[in-house]
């Protein structure tokens, strides 16, 4: 979805709640994330309407624990998110609901998901009881971990990782938990992809790994816009190493005498990144490829993030805003690509190391050349 289709989307969304009519479920997920519109919708119906919902949820969760508005003795409320939207009446929706209308959103796109809590609510208790409990179990992992202090206390790339693990390696879980349900993993894939839960460290589970390489690589990119909301999430060692501070990275010129040491910071936070994003490959792997659309939203989902540090792998990351986002072209030409992979029952772990280093257009599947 292109910058302007989501500006267009946003506009229309928050019109239709003032003409009386709640934005639906796909409708406030394309105005919050334009990625998880584009992945989400190759989806069967059923999994797609369970992941959406599950996704906004944890996204007010988040938006909570970002949230600079919100004073620490009010980060409870995000405890009672999944609870309230599992099994709240409309008088405990509401009292959520008046809450976080009253929140200044860390993002504008925010404010159509949080005037719009009773949509979600009402979407997830429509859903069968394993998915809604699997919802929860692991929404309240999430809140329990994001409330916190010390959690954005990120001193540390491992500090990082432990602040993913609950941002987004728990997600990893659910995701996998929710697609065993749909019939799309079995029992002896989940013994493969996360087969201890309780051990966080890298290449233990895929599950947990993919979904902390996600949020490693939104939160490099996003280092300007989080900022701007309350503070980064980088490493401070890694930037203090380097003799620098976060504002020097902020403010950073293209002529600038610091740029070589930026870069520096960069680069590691990528590698790490990296490593992370793939692991995908063993957790894309266990689909099955006559499921050809849940197979293109999550090597989607994967390669694009492998853009994603390719295009902002770069000096010009900190000083030009063109150089922090792939391009709606090259969105386009890896879901060509991706198809390509599908059609070839081929593994995508080719595709995903490619787009690490070269743009879509450039990639020739091994099975071709």
């Amino acid at each position: 979805m292109s910058r302007k289709a989501k500006d267009d989307l946003t506009g229309a969304v928050q019109a239709q709640g003032t003409n009386g009519r709640a934005p639906s479920l796909q409708e406030i997920l394309g105005a919050v994330s334009r990625t998880f519109a584009h992945t989400l919708a190759f989806l069967p119906s059923g999994i797609r309407e369970w992941l959406t919902a599950a996704y906004l949820e944890d996204r007010v969760i988040d938006e909570i624990e970002d949230n600079p508005g919100v004073h620490q003795n009010y980060k409870d409320m995000m405890l009672r998110i999944p609870s309230v939207l599992r099994r709240g009446d409309e008088s405990e929706v509401a009292t959520l609901s008046t809450f976080l209308k009253g929140l200044t959103p860390t993002k504008p796109e925010y404010r159509i998901l949080l005037d719009n809590l009773p949509v979600v609510h009402s979407a997830l208790r429509s859903f069968p009881e394993c998915a809604q409990n699997t919802i929860e179990e692991y929404g309240i992992e999430m809140a329990i971990g994001l409330s916190s202090l010390k959690i954005r206390e990120i001193r540390t790339l491992e500090d990082h990782h432990e602040y993913c693990h609950f941002a987004a390696g728990v997600v990893g879980f659910m995701i996998t938990e929710l697609m065993r349900s749909a019939g799309h993993f079995k029992d002896e894939d989940l013994r493969i992809l996360m087969p201890r839960p309780e051990i966080r460290r890298i290449g233990a589970n895929p599950a947990h790994d993919f979904g902390v390489g996600l949020q490693l690589v939104n939160d490099i990119r996003d280092l300007h816009e989080d900022y701007v909301a309350g503070g980064s999430k980088w490493p401070s060692e890694l930037i203090e190493a380097e003799g620098l501070t976060v504002e020097d990275l902020i403010n950073l010129k293209a002529d600038g005498e610091n740029v070589e040491r930026a870069y520096r910071v960069l680069q590691v936070q990528l590698g790490d990144a990296k490593d992370y994003i793939m692991q995908a490959k063993t957790w894309i792997d266990r689909l099955p490829f006559e499921q050809g659309g849940v197979r293109r939203c999550w090597i989607n989902t994967a390669a694009l993030a492998a853009a994603t540090c390719r295009a902002i792998n770069t000096p010009a990351f900190y000083y030009d805003s063109g150089s922090r986002k792939i391009t709606r072209g090259e969105v386009l030409e890896i879901d060509k690509k991706v198809v390509g992979t599908i059609q070839r029952n081929e593994s995508p772990s080719a595709l995903i190391g490619h787009l690490f280093e070269k743009p879509a257009n450039e990639y020739e599947s091994p099975k071709e050349e």
